[in-house]
This record gives structure tokens, sequence and C-alpha cells, in this order.
């Protein structure tokens, strides 16, 4: 949250005219640092939960492939707002860079995220029910094998 709130601040301030630049795209610079840090961590975090299988059901197997799958993207996002604010190259900014660089490093990346996300979510929109129903039926299993 505070890498966000870094990276809002310096933005801002560089719309003002009267404020440090330098400073704004130092700030700039250490949210976008920030989130960085973060994305490696979930990085860390989905790749440790994949290797530890404690998956079981199909639903929390698609969500886990769906965030694999979409940590790349976001991941090169992430480095190239890092390389935009930090080289201070406008042909790399998300606003007022070239077409290529906006399509290709912004908006084609955040649609196959999207994409990604929605389709697991479709996928797994009634987790909650199949759960429930697999709980019965094992719980009646249980049952008919205690009579026994």
């Amino acid at each position: 949250m505070s890498g966000i709130a870094l990276v809002a601040v310096g933005i801002s301030n560089l719309s003002n005219a009267t404020t440090d630049v330098d400073r704004d795209y130092m700030l700039a610079v250490i949210g976008v640092a920030i989130l960085l840090v973060a994305w490696i961590a979930l990085v860390c975090g989905a790749v440790f939960m994949a290797m530890l299988r404690s998956v079981h059901d199909k639903g929390s197997s698609y969500l886990l492939i769906a965030v694999l799958l979409c940590l790349p993207f976001v991941g090169v996002r992430t480095i190239s707002s890092l390389v935009f604010f930090a080289t201070r190259n406008r042909d790399l900014s998300a606003a007022g860079g070239k077409v290529g660089f906006r399509v290709g490093l912004y908006l084609v990346q955040e649609w196959i995220v999207s994409f990604i996300l929605v389709g697991a979510g479709l996928l797994t929109r009634n987790i909650r029910r199949s759960c429930v129903v697999e709980r019965r039926l094992n719980d009646s299993i249980s049952d008919s094998e205690i009579r026994m």
C-alpha cells in the first residue's frame, strides 16, 4: 500500500510546476521499487504454495495456476515502470510514450492478466457449493463406515 501511495504522490507532484522534480521522481522510483519487492514476495509465495502442493481441490488449483500465469506479466509491467521512472525516458511513459511501448508494455499485458483472472473466476464460480457437496459426501461415507 505504501508503494502505491509513494507512486501516486510522486506522479501527482510532477504535474505541479512548483515542486522539486528530482524529489518527485525519487518518490515514484521508491514507490515502484516497493511494488517490485512486493511482487517478488508474491512470486516466492505462489511458487512455495505450488511446490507444497497443499492445494487439493480443483478450484484452488485453478486459482493458483491463474496467479502463476499472471505473475510474469505483472512483473514486466512493474519493471518497465521502474525503468521509466529511473531513467526518465519519456518514450517509456504509460501516458505519453511511444504507441508501441504503451501497447506492448502496458495495454496488452493488462488485458492478458485480466482475461486470465476472469477465466479463473468463471471456472471457480461454484467452488463453495462444490466444497459443501463434497463435505456432505465425505460425511455420509464416514457415517456408513462407522455403522458397519
